[in-house]
């Protein structure tokens, strides 16, 4: 049986950006407050990236910055 961190990688190893992302926008072990914030907003700026627009933000930059701390993430498990 996999675990959700195995099901994520395997996720984003698939280029299901956006499946990897709704798994582990709400992990906490191990994951610094600011990096789940940006997982969290990176998966908003996927499904709904309008309204990051009318709030002034760039959708683009807050997925880099998710993709920026799922390849920190999971670039130490196996």
């Amino acid at each position: 049986m996999n675990t959700k961190t195995q099901t994520a990688k395997s996720l984003l190893e698939a280029g299901d950006l956006k499946g990897c992302l709704r798994l582990v926008k709400d992990f906490r072990i191990g994951i610094q407050p600011q990096d789940r914030k940006a997982l969290s907003l990176g998966y908003e700026a996927l499904v709904h990236p309008g309204f990051y627009v009318q709030i002034k933000k760039d959708p683009t930059a807050l997925v880099e910055d998710a993709k920026r701390v799922l390849s920190q993430l999971f670039s130490g498990s196996k």
